[in-house]
């Protein structure tokens, strides 16, 4: 009976050890997997490259930043045409 008991607390022991292996922490998340479709060669080769975009009516300039980590950021900059204390910041990221 004492070899049963511990034959079965071993395998529990391994199967449990086993479970955690296949657990959350166990698989990439969400940004690694979106990620990893760029060394798709299917996913690429539907996807087709942006046509070069040129700006036809220019309000603005393009701008340069130091960023926090000490590299340089570009932005696109459009004044009101009267001073003010109102701003809109327009985000988009791309890496």
């Amino acid at each position: 009976m004492k070899k049963s008991i511990t034959t079965l607390s071993i395998l529990l022991v391994l199967a449990v050890k086993g479970f955690a292996q296949l657990s959350c922490c166990a698989k990439p998340s969400s940004t690694n997997t979106f990620a990893m479709l760029s060394h798709d060669e299917k996913f690429v080769a539907a996807h087709l490259e942006p046509k070069p975009f040129i700006l036809s009516n220019q309000l603005g300039k393009e701008i340069s930043f130091k960023t926090p980590d000490g590299k340089k950021g570009y932005g696109y900059e459009i004044k009101a045409a009267t001073p003010t204390n109102n701003y809109v910041f327009v985000i988009h990221e791309w890496w």
